[in-house]
């Protein structure tokens, strides 16, 4: 099961990616692209791809659902007009999580670096 290869982590491990995950959720706030700092750390401390993915995929969504409601409850962006965007951004989340599900792990240890240095 995925949970076991979490029980190996050292403390200083945990506390390590927890700053990362803060890190990132700064730099996210402020200009976003947070997830270059927290996938590579994730995959680095040994956790394997798709799961990675997914965390790096949840921190990133809670991270944007928060600061969607708080711009949209204070006025600053106008629900009515964005719905269909942030539709349309889900559905093609919803898609890549499921066309990520047919990809062969093993190429995607070598596809995620190499797709990582090019947003830099």
């Amino acid at each position: 099961m995925i949970l076991e290869n979490f029980i190996d982590f050292t403390p200083e491990v945990f506390l390590l990616l927890f700053f990362i995950a803060v890190l990132a959720g700064t730099i996210d706030t402020l200009a976003g692209g947070g997830g270059l700092l927290t996938l590579p750390a994730l995959l680095i401390a040994g956790v394997p791809p798709i799961p990675a993915l997914a965390t790096n995929k949840l921190q990133g969504c809670w991270g944007t659902a928060t600061a969607s409601f708080l711009l949209i409850r204070r006025g600053r962006i106008d629900f009515l007009k964005v719905r269909g965007l942030m539709l349309f951004a889900f559905f093609g989340s919803c898609m890549g999580t499921i066309a990520l599900q047919f990809f062969p792990v093993e190429k995607l240890e070598i596809v995620i670096p190499i797709v990582i240095s090019l947003t830099l």
